[in-house]
């Protein structure tokens, strides 16, 4: 579980508080402008934090917010929604697909490894 910061944790309220105003994908937000605007505030945020912030806010806080190419939004409606579980479900696909490659590999590595030493 990660531990925030006083910094991190107002951080993540600016963040829900600016999504909030982004409801709908003809309202996104991409990740430069968040990253500008938080940093135009004093907020030391990167790419990466903001994306560690916004997990935090769909796992702790529940808001249902969509990534895809248009950037960062509240879902609005049924199909924004699906599409968004639909993405997901799709990545974790090809993630479990490469996590059994590379196991599969290192193991047969090691077995390699046995048979020549």
């Amino acid at each position: 579980m990660q531990h925030w910061t006083e910094q991190e944790l107002v951080m993540i309220d600016v963040v829900q508080k600016g999504l909030e105003q982004h409801v709908g994908k003809d309202n996104a937000v991409k990740t430069k402008y968040i990253v500008e605007r938080m940093k135009f505030k004093g907020f030391p945020i990167t790419p990466p934090k903001l994306r560690e912030i916004i997990h935090y806010l769909r796992v702790h806080r529940r808001m249902f917010i969509v990534g895809d190419d248009a950037g960062y939004y509240v879902a609005d409606n049924y199909d924004e929604r699906v599409r968004q579980i639909a993405s997901m479900k799709s990545r974790i696909k090809e993630m479990q697909e490469v996590y059994e490659a590379l196991l599969i590999n290192h193991n047969n590595k090691l077995n390699q490894q046995k048979l020549f030493a």
